[in-house]
């Protein structure tokens, strides 16, 4: 999860999607993320705390700085 300001976030329809193989794709991705959604946050949570308390544990090494992204988020 990266933190976007909301002057960038584009609404996609996806009812407009012409390829069919494509939005079952995306129909498929949403009603994962809807049932899913405590166990990703949860998890996003997690990495997130572990990461800004500088936890050496290997996988942190493969995540992005979420400090920097989120100044400069509010410096955008």
């Amino acid at each position: 999860m990266i933190p976007v300001p909301d002057s960038e976030i584009i609404i996609y329809d996806l009812r407009q999607e012409t390829d069919i193989k494509y939005k079952t794709l995306i129909e498929k991705e949403i009603r994962f993320i809807n049932r899913n959604t405590k166990i990703i946050l949860d998890h996003a949570s997690v990495i997130y705390k572990q990461k800004i308390s500088g936890l050496d544990i290997n996988y942190l090494n493969n995540t992005l700085d979420f400090r920097n992204l989120e100044k400069a988020h509010d410096n955008f």
